[in-house]
């Protein structure tokens, strides 16, 4: 969109050819252009013209960005957009404190230079509160898991959001770093960029009830609170796995379909509410010790732990906790068909993530192929399921027992010695990792065993 008058600005680089091809851009969004090759060299032609907006440069030998800034402020009030490549950042952060209106990431689009400049010009810009809307955070953990992002990251300075990665362009750990020594915990990614990331790229969305939306989550936040035994013993992998929870409930209470679901099991069945936030947050915390690093494989293990037994909502086994081999062949038939029902009314939400259906549908299955429904063997089981099994099983003997940390480590010994050959060991030790609990001399014998049994032909 072209401005309704002509502005001028100055353009500072001092690369001659990116400074000709600039000034073209400019003059094509309909504005006038001055150039100079450096800081000092601007601040003399400031000293005779006026100016709506200077595009800068952080890196320059011929008097820096900064630099140029710092003048500005003093002698012109004047907006300024910063333009870096990644290398800069720390610069940027310095830039962005000091009182840059903008900061443009190389390389950058025309379209993102003339909304940094309308900015400029109408000396207004959206509220803060407005663009987080839009937005996802993320912790800074998240750009540290060896993952892929393939969109543009955000950071908030001083009530704006500042461009800092072209999407494909991964984080740096020093530039987490000097985000950390600055005091910034959080990054923001476009929310219709993360959804694609997850595989919710056409997840239908809507207005839904704000205050269903907010029971749900503070309900989840409550059953969080009795898993705090665990956090002395893993502080951060706790802290993450309990925020990404709290991430996986807010995009999925953006569907009016899920808000049902969810609602109905809070309000009806709070004992699988209960649990399915227990195992939720156990799997994603599994997860981490047993190697599943992105912020999509844990999306994927969080959404499964916290829907893997709605197929039994509309049963009389809803809050079944015994074995099965207990109860009678038509209960047992209602029990083991759980994952089709609730494979049958996630597949009604549209374009509800494949993976997320199969772990539900896996959730019982073992090595050894005695599990339900398909009596699988290992190599057939996803290995998200594997934990998502570990995990179910688990919480199942733990919330028949006071939630302490006693409890658990007492149950550890006994789970893992029943499970061996049963369920997967990797997952089985990753629960011992959990709890930062030594593994017993029977699993390890075990484990032995499996190294150095024959390979078969």
């Amino acid at each position: 969109m072209e401005p309704k008058s002509p502005k001028t600005v100055l353009l500072v680089d001092d690369d001659p050819i990116f400074l000709k091809g600039m000034m073209y851009t400019i003059k094509q969004l309909g504005h006038e252009c001055v150039m100079a090759t450096g800081g000092r060299e601007a601040a003399e032609k400031l000293k005779t013209i006026s100016v709506d907006a200077i595009v800068s440069d952080i890196n320059m030998p011929n008097g820096n960005g900064l630099q140029l800034l710092n003048h500005v402020k003093k002698v012109r009030p004047t907006p300024v957009i910063l333009m870096t490549g990644l290398s800069d950042l720390k610069e940027a952060q310095t830039a962005i404190d000091m009182g840059a209106r903008s900061f443009l990431s190389k390389p950058f689009k025309k379209a993102e230079l003339s909304n940094a400049l309308q900015s400029c010009f109408e000396k207004t810009e959206a509220p803060v509160e407005k663009q987080e809307e839009e937005m996802i955070k993320l912790h800074l953990e998240e750009f540290l898991q060896g993952q892929k992002m393939s969109f543009n990251i955000f950071m908030k300075r001083n009530d704006f959001m500042v461009k800092i990665s072209n999407g494909g362009e991964n984080l740096s750990p020093e530039s987490i770093h000097s985000y950390r020594e600055t005091g910034i915990e959080v990054l923001y990614v476009a929310k219709k960029d993360f959804l694609e990331y997850l595989g919710l790229k056409d997840f239908p969305t809507t207005n839904v009830d704000q205050k269903k939306k907010a029971a749900i989550i503070e309900e989840a936040h409550h059953a969080i609170e009795k898993l705090s035994y665990l956090r002395p013993l893993n502080r951060e992998a706790a802290q993450r796995a309990i925020w990404l929870v709290d991430l996986t409930l807010e995009i999925l209470t953006a569907n009016n379909d899920m808000i049902d679901i969810l609602e109905r099991m809070r309000i009806n069945y709070p004992e699988i509410y209960f649990r399915s936030i227990h195992v939720a947050t156990l799997s994603s915390l599994m997860g981490q010790y047993r190697g599943s690093t992105t912020t999509r494989e844990h999306f994927i293990l969080i959404c499964s732990g916290l829907l893997h037994r709605i197929g039994l909502m509309d049963t009389h086994l809803a809050a079944y906790r015994d074995s099965i081999e207990e109860l009678s062949l038509e209960d047992r038939s209602v029990y083991e068909t759980h994952p089709e029902r609730a494979i049958k009314d996630l597949s009604k939400i549209a374009h509800f993530p494949d993976e997320v259906l199969l772990l539900i549908e896996q959730q019982h299955e073992n090595f050894i192929g005695t599990g339900f429904p398909n009596k699988l063997t290992s190599h057939f089981i996803h290995p998200l399921a594997r934990v998502l099994t570990v995990s179910s099983s688990f919480m199942t003997e733990l919330l028949s027992r006071p939630l302490t940390i006693e409890a658990a480590f007492g149950l550890l010994d006994e789970f893992s010695v029943n499970s061996i050959g049963t369920y997967d060991m990797k997952s089985i030790e990753s629960l011992f990792m959990v709890f930062n609990h030594s593994i017993p001399q029977a699993f390890v014998e075990y484990q032995l065993t499996q190294i150095l049994a024959p390979v078969e032909a």
